[in-house]
């Protein structure tokens, strides 16, 4: 018995938490079911009298006419399956209710939904119809045949023979035909009205932000208030941590499920679920005469790149890798898991998934995997969660610690239920693991990304900070950049809380000292009357008038008619020893066979490149598109690493330059050779070097 097991099994007694069985679950009940088990012809099927048929509550040898009489919770359907003497499985299926078939079509229909990602869809029905919708699919009849000629030649069948995994995977391909494969884009745009990795952040309430997660993603984020700005327009720093929580992950499917290729295409978006309103002040007790308040939202969850990944505190980075760990274990084992010993019931494991976040079993065995298990750590924090998830399922402790905990979890939270589960299985372990091992658990957990429930990895980041502008002033001034060279110029726009559509707006701009502002026609206030330049334009931008440093105050007021809407003010500052930099994008990829199963993936990374310099402080850089819409605003200290999590990538770095990733695109599913994942991944370089040629990158040195 292994230290970790022990553990977990001398702290049963205390589960860390009851859960309420959510409204619409109804326990559990025994009910029978008259199962008739079908062998085919072959030399090597083994006789009816050398085979047992079992369930989660039981098992029975069928008669020789291959009828038995089995056991399932609440008239299934439930998982069921035909062993032979050596525990092989030969048969096997979901009976209950009008299934009462265990056969080579029950077989292959079972494959085919483990194998396309039915239990990994919550919601009441939704795994039922995944279930009923498979032999309508094109090419299932090739998987009955599969399987019969598997039995026939083995004496028993796994989902890994190739024989069958080459017909699901031709089933898989064919129903996912419809589903785009590749996020074509990442690039999230971080601000207070945006969202990124399916969080939307709402700021539309004066003093409170809401969090809702449209993807079943489990996050986790923290605020923190980082300065304000004073009413003469100069900022002052602050460090002040305010909340941190976890963000709810939605559990059902919006609109009413009724087909199951809806189901494999993901045609279903999900209920969103919103946080409660979090309070981001803009009146502050501690100061007097602040104008604006500064936040900053950082949120962690797993996705396929780095986003704001190299910013996360120790903290912050450990909460993410065990966002990592409950992400593999209560989103893709456990609901499998629960395919085998459970009937199929959605609001049954909305209720076990509650309850094991909870249930000091199941936190223990999360605790304790991130150094049993750290292949799923590593391989996830390089983009590659996949590969990561096939390495959990396939570890020894799978057998060993993560089936026998989740039974416990499970047997703990059937108890809060009010119900003795599994009480007449001694077996329920190894017979679990013969279930796990036949189905090919390790072949779905490859291909994860492609599933409907899981795709939102795809296109979401490890980590993304949000900066929140808190306001009591009906407008303020957004600067592009607030610390510039003697003879450089930024722009500086006015924005307007609650800007109504229709009304006509004027601006009235000033600046202190020997600067000038510029309107888009033409308007100076250096040549305006009284250095007030009156215009229609909401957007500016500042120079200087001489060669000298300073730091003027821009001043906007904004009026409908007559009527003074509000007034704002900030600072830019002038200096001297700022250097422009090289700076140029660069696509760069790469192929790789990460467990050696013979599948290949690409990453490829859109890469900022910028020259170092010497003398250098700290650095700045701002990205553009085409379309001067913001990319990227970056700033950074001379000692702050940036790193591509590749080492045949990274190699290529040219040396006294700085590398920062802002875009990229990864395979969603490996390629039987290498050549055609290099020949996929030249067409999606090429597609990268398109869509970012026309990108204005700006890069500075601030030296000491």
């Amino acid at each position: 018995m292994t230290g970790l097991l022990a553990l977990l099994i001398i702290a049963c007694g205390g589960s860390g938490g009851v859960a309420t069985p959510e409204e619409g679950f109804r326990g559990f009940t025994e009910t029978p079911v008259d199962v008739a088990v079908s062998l085919p012809a072959g030399g090597a099927v083994p006789p009816m009298t050398e085979l047992v048929a079992w369930t989660s509550l039981g098992e029975e040898k069928p008669d020789g006419a291959g009828n038995a009489n089995l056991e399932v919770y609440n008239d299934g359907p439930q998982f069921a399956s035909v062993l032979d003497a050596n525990g092989e499985m030969v048969l096997g299926g979901f009976v209950g209710g009008d299934r009462k078939s265990l056969d080579t079509t029950s077989t292959a229909e079972m494959f085919t939904y483990f194998a396309l990602g039915g239990p990994l869809h919550p919601g009441p029905d939704s795994q039922e119809i995944f279930l009923n919708g498979i032999k309508e699919l094109v090419g299932f009849a090739n998987v009955i045949a599969a399987v019969e000629a598997s039995i026939a030649a083995n004496g028993y069948v796994t989902a890994s023979d190739p024989g069958v995994k080459a017909a699901i995977d031709e089933v898989r391909n064919s129903a996912l035909a419809g589903k785009g494969r590749n996020a074509e884009t990442r690039g999230p745009e971080v601000s207070p009205e945006g969202g990124a990795s399916g969080l939307d952040i709402n700021d539309s309430v004066d003093d409170q932000i809401q969090i809702t997660n449209t993807a079943l993603r489990r996050s986790y984020a923290w605020l923190e208030r980082t300065g304000y700005k004073d009413d003469n327009g100069a900022t002052h720093e602050m460090k002040e941590a305010i909340r941190d929580l976890w963000i709810d992950v939605p559990t059902r499917y919006g609109g009413k499920v009724d087909r199951m290729t809806g189901l494999i295409q993901g045609q279903y978006p999900w209920t969103p679920i919103a946080s409660s309103p979090i309070p981001v002040l803009s009146d502050l007790a501690s100061v007097e005469n602040e104008t604006e308040v500064y936040y900053k939202l950082t949120t962690v969850g797993v996705g396929r790149y780095e986003g704001d990944f190299d910013d996360l505190t120790p903290e912050q980075f450990n909460k993410w890798k065990e966002i990592v760990y409950w992400t593999a274990y209560l989103d893709f084992y456990m609901p499998i898991y629960a395919n085998l010993v459970l009937p199929m019931d959605g609001t049954a494991f909305d209720s076990l998934a509650e309850f094991a976040l909870t249930n000091s079993n199941a936190q223990q065995f999360i605790a304790g995997a991130q150094n049993s298990m750290p292949e799923l750590l590593d391989l996830t924090a390089r983009g590659q969660f996949p590969d990561g998830l096939r390495s959990f399922v396939t570890s020894p402790q799978t057998a060993t610690v993560t089936t026998p905990v989740s039974m416990l979890v499970v047997t703990e939270w059937g108890r809060s239920t009010g119900k003795e589960l599994f009480s007449g299985d001694k077996e329920l372990i190894n017979r679990v693991g013969i279930g796990a091992r036949s189905i090919g658990m390790q072949d779905l957990a490859s291909v994860i990304q492609l599933m409907a429930p899981f795709d939102s990895f795809a296109s979401a980041d490890q980590a993304n900070v949000f900066e929140i502008t808190s306001s009591r002033a009906a407008v303020k001034l957004v600067p592009e950049a607030t610390e510039i060279g003697i003879s450089d110029v930024t722009d500086i726009k006015a924005v307007i809380k609650n800007k109504s559509t229709s009304a006509t707006y004027r601006y009235e701009w000033s600046v202190t000292g020997e600067f000038f502002l510029n309107d888009g026609h033409g308007g100076s206030t250096d040549e305006s009357p009284g250095g007030i330049l009156k215009s229609v334009d909401d957007e500016v931008f500042i120079g200087n008038l001489t060669k000298n440093a300073g730091t003027p105050t821009v001043t906007c007021s904004v009026y409908i008619g007559n009527q003074l809407v509000g007034k704002a003010n900030t600072r830019i500052t002038f200096r001297e020893n700022i250097k422009n930099l090289n700076a140029k994008f660069r696509v760069e990829g790469t192929v790789v066979d990460n467990d050696g199963n013979g599948y290949w993936n690409y990453r490829t990374w859109v890469i900022a490149e910028v020259s170092k310099f010497e003398d250098a402080a700290h650095y700045a850089l701002t990205i553009d598109d085409a379309d001067g819409k913001n990319i990227l605003r970056r700033n950074w200290s001379r000692d702050y690493k940036f790193a591509v999590r590749d080492e045949e990538v990274w190699m290529k770095q040219p040396e006294g330059t700085f590398w920062i990733v802002y875009d990229g695109i990864s395979s969603a599913y490996g390629f039987s050779s290498r050549e055609q994942a290099l020949e996929d991944m030249a067409d999606r370089i090429a597609s990268l070097e398109r869509k970012h040629q026309g990108d204005v990158l700006e890069a500075k040195a601030f030296l000491e």
